[in-house]
């Protein structure tokens, strides 16, 4: 039983990976406001407003407070300092890997956020 529930966990991620390599960040945010628009239209902008502060207090409790968010931007994204400390490395990925990146992980941040 417990090999099954860590394989489907596994297949979990794997797909929320996969959803963020290839969804770009302008599109989640779209979908999101449609969303958004449909839960004012469903339940009314009181109830609307209600889901959305429960939503944001599970997200920052969850990912915020835990600082599981800032330490994921600071793992894959270096700061300027450390950019300076690479001798010889200074502008790798500045201008294009790093921002894919960033990107990449708000669609991550979004879709957790949105869960």
């Amino acid at each position: 039983m417990q090999r099954n529930l860590l394989l489907s966990l596994l297949i979990w991620l794997l797909e929320i990976i996969l959803v963020a390599s290839f969804v770009s960040d302008r599109w989640t945010r779209d979908i999101q406001a449609s969303e958004d628009q449909m839960l004012i239209a469903y339940f009314g902008v009181q109830k609307e407003a209600e889901i959305r502060q429960t939503s944001q207090k599970w997200f920052d409790r969850l990912f915020v407070r835990t600082g599981i968010r800032e330490s994921v931007y600071r793992y894959f994204i270096p700061t300027e300092r450390e950019r300076q400390l690479s001798k010889g490395f200074e502008d790798v990925g500045r201008h294009d890997l790093f921002p894919f990146i960033q990107s990449r992980l708000d669609v991550l941040r979004a879709i957790c956020a949105a869960l």
